[in-house]
């Protein structure tokens, strides 16, 4: 949620990474190493303050971040990829700052495998419903895969279902405990959002198609930006401290489930992640309301069925919701 809503210029990304490690760096490196003047200097040290990165000037010796700032490394990315996994990808598109990670694969020609995107800030990035997901520099993994479908699989509407398994699954292999899948797409820990997950798709409902999978997990959220989130959150910071696993490692492993992941989807459906999405289910036995049409609608949470519906017991009987229709509140019971 930085203060920022046009694109970053490519200079003011190079500043912030030969900031993010922490040491003092004088003016006159700053300018000579990006050929700008140091009034210029000056001013985009500013600019990075109002985005909410902490500049301290250090007298007589240049400039530091206040924290450092765990920058993703598409080099130490790539190359902890698994060799069956870097072959089957197309493209790695890594730009500091993006609209939206998913609108700029979105732009892109159609390709027969799987591309990524990754950046450090996004100014435009879309939730569920066309909500606004800002991603502040260092704080967040928004990382965005296409993936090329022969035809539309059946169970394409459970897809971001299958994809929140997929995530919740990859994160507890690195040592995070606790997540639960709060359907249709929403990644919490203790009823608190940690994540999303955005599928977008282009091409042919009966032929060839494209789909776009765009994941967000809070890492570090500096309080400033978390002050703008309208429900409870929490990150990876807070869930597990100093053993929380590097964005790097992270940005790795979700790549790699995702893969994996899509590649078991498209040959299957969604039946292969049904019993683990009952592991991860955070709505069921709990008193839910279900908004449609403008109506909200309280029942129990029964779980889903077999193509990815919620399953909600209320005073009539037992009703069945689709993604993409509705959004769910836990309500007091």
């Amino acid at each position: 949620m930085v203060e920022c809503d046009t694109e970053l210029p490519e200079i003011q990304g190079q500043l912030i990474r030969m900031l993010a490690h922490g040491a003092v760096i004088s003016g006159a490196d700053l300018a000579y190493a990006l050929g700008i003047s140091r009034t210029a200097i000056w001013k985009r040290l500013r600019q990075l303050t109002a985005m909410g990165i902490r500049v301290v000037a250090v007298r007589g010796r240049g400039y530091r971040l206040a924290e450092p700032l765990e920058l993703l490394d598409q080099t130490v990315i790539t190359a902890g990829l698994p060799q069956a996994i870097s072959a089957r990808l197309d493209a790695f598109h890594f730009p500091f700052a993006v609209d939206s990670t998913n609108a700029m694969l979105m732009r892109l020609p159609l390709a027969t495998r799987p591309r990524i995107c990754l950046a450090e800030l996004q100014w435009a990035g879309r939730g569920r419903r066309g909500r606004v997901w800002h991603t502040p520099v260092g704080a967040q993994i928004p990382l965005s895969m296409s993936y090329a479908f022969a035809a539309l699989p059946a169970d394409f509407p459970a897809l971001g279902l299958a994809v929140g398994v997929m995530v919740a699954k990859a994160l507890t292999r690195l040592g995070i405990e606790g997540i639960g899948i709060k359907w249709p797409n929403d990644l919490v820990w203790q009823e608190r959002k940690l994540g999303g997950v955005l599928i977008e798709m282009r091409g042919e409902a009966c032929g060839p198609c494209e789909v776009v999978v765009g994941v967000g997990i809070n890492v570090n959220l500096p309080e400033r930006s978390a002050a703008r989130i309208d429900q409870p959150w929490t990150d990876l910071t807070h869930i597990a401290g100093s053993a929380r696993p590097h964005r790097n490692q992270l940005a790795q492993a979700l790549i790699v489930a995702l893969v994996e992941g899509l590649d078991q989807f498209a040959a299957e459906g969604l039946a292969p992640f049904l019993p683990a999405f009952q592991t991860f289910d955070a709505l069921v036995g709990r008193c839910v309301q279900v908004e449609q049409g403008g109506q909200w609608h309280p029942g129990i949470a029964l779980g889903i069925n077999e193509r990815g519906g919620l399953l909600v017991r209320d005073s009539e009987g037992i009703r069945t919701y689709w993604s993409g229709e509705v959004s769910v509140r836990e309500m007091s019971t």
